[in-house]
């Protein structure tokens, strides 16, 4: 049975963005200032949760539990974060990743075949990789994905695309 409403099944981004506001900071603070341990801590969390997520595929378990639980639905948050720790040391040399985009989006919709709807299992790490390559690309102000999002109306759904997430269902 469901645990909770239906209507109120997207709201778990909520409950996973106020989790990392605990985790990260007292990860920050666990670590001192040592941010290529910090760094190295994140992508072992981020092998950890895909291998999770491939144990509990394997084990046929319910696909909403590999999409709302915080043990298996990390991947994006913590790469973003690897992302910002990589920027912090030095800036990414950003063209250089597009081509890594490409082949990690297309790797994905290989392993997804038709079911590209289906972000939640394994897979999502290919694109949770794509997307911080995506962004890191945005960070360029000269590149294409960053003039593409300045675009009027693009920025118009930007700001609010969050309301927009948070009323789309009740």
């Amino acid at each position: 049975g469901e645990r909770f409403p239906i209507e109120l099944s997207h709201l778990w981004s909520l409950a996973a963005e106020e989790q990392f506001y605990l985790v990260w900071p007292l990860a920050l603070i666990l670590v001192g200032g040592r941010q290529r341990l910090l760094l190295a801590l994140v992508v072992a969390g981020i092998g950890i949760t895909v291998a999770r997520q491939f144990q509990l595929a394997l084990l046929g378990d319910d696909t909403r539990r590999i999409l709302f639980a915080p043990d298996t639905r990390s991947v994006s948050i913590m790469a973003g974060c690897a992302l910002a720790l990589l920027m912090a040391r030095r800036p990414l040399h950003v063209a250089k990743l597009v081509p890594a985009a490409l082949v990690l989006l297309a790797g994905g919709a290989l392993i997804l075949g038709v079911e590209l709807v289906s972000l939640s299992g394994p897979p999502s790490v290919l694109f949770a990789l794509a997307s911080v390559v995506v962004i890191a690309h945005a960070l360029d102000g000269r590149s294409v994905f960053a003039r593409a999002l300045s675009v009027g109306p693009v920025v118009f759904l930007g700001r609010i695309s969050y309301g927009l997430y948070l009323w789309h269902q009740p």
